[in-house]
């Protein structure tokens, strides 16, 4: 009998241990500029609530694979964007919501790889919207197209972010985030200013 429930628990632990490494991690960034509130739904399972403007959910393990990823009004059934995704079990997904919730929003999703912070460490996570500029550079990160993530373990230190195009010494933007935790850099289209693309940046801390 004993080593029937030593086998028993055996099991359920390598099952256990078998499912996370088959896990995706997805969050929901809401950068909306007219702070309306949002739910994170993926398949039938609510896995975030009530993300404000400017804010964004934890990292939680959902089944790899194909999903459907659902952004809604706070404490509602109707959905704002809908994507279907095929998630990796070694990645990180940000599914991101920009625009004006009354207007017109956009929804994005980006693959990042997963990052293990050691001591000193926190990770760093960059993220293109600029889908109508050229490919930028962002200091210290590298070149990013629009629709393109970077994550990575930085140490943990101020420093300044300078966006430019690549190859230009021109910075469109820049910005100084703390990096005293965790940290997620958005780089957010806003239109053009005669021929130059408008962006800014969006930092959130965890």
């Amino acid at each position: 009998m004993k080593k029937l429930i030593s086998m028993v628990a055996t099991l359920a632990f390598s099952t256990a241990l078998l499912s996370s490494a088959q896990a995706a991690e997805v969050r929901v960034a809401n950068l909306t500029s007219n702070a309306h509130k949002v739910d994170l739904w993926v398949g039938d399972k609510q896995i975030a609530s009530s993300i404000g403007s400017a804010a964004a959910s934890s990292f939680v393990d959902v089944d790899s694979g194909i999903q459907k990823v659902m952004v809604m009004e706070a404490g509602t059934v109707y959905p704002i964007g809908v994507l279907d995704l095929v998630l990796d079990s070694s990645s990180q997904y940000t599914v991101v919501l920009d625009g004006d919730t009354q207007l017109q929003t956009r929804l994005t999703s980006f693959q990042t790889q997963k990052v293990t912070p050691q001591s000193g460490q926190v990770a760093l996570r960059v993220f293109n919207l600029a889908n109508t500029a050229p490919a930028l550079e962002v200091s210290e990160v590298g070149n990013l197209t629009g629709g393109s993530g970077m994550a990575m373990a930085v140490a943990a230190s101020s420093r300044t972010l300078d966006v430019s195009f690549v190859g230009s010494s021109v910075d469109l933007t820049s910005t100084t985030p703390a990096l005293d935790t965790n940290t997620d850099v958005f780089v957010v289209d806003q239109g053009y200013i005669g021929n130059s693309p408008n962006v800014k940046t969006v930092t959130i801390a965890e």
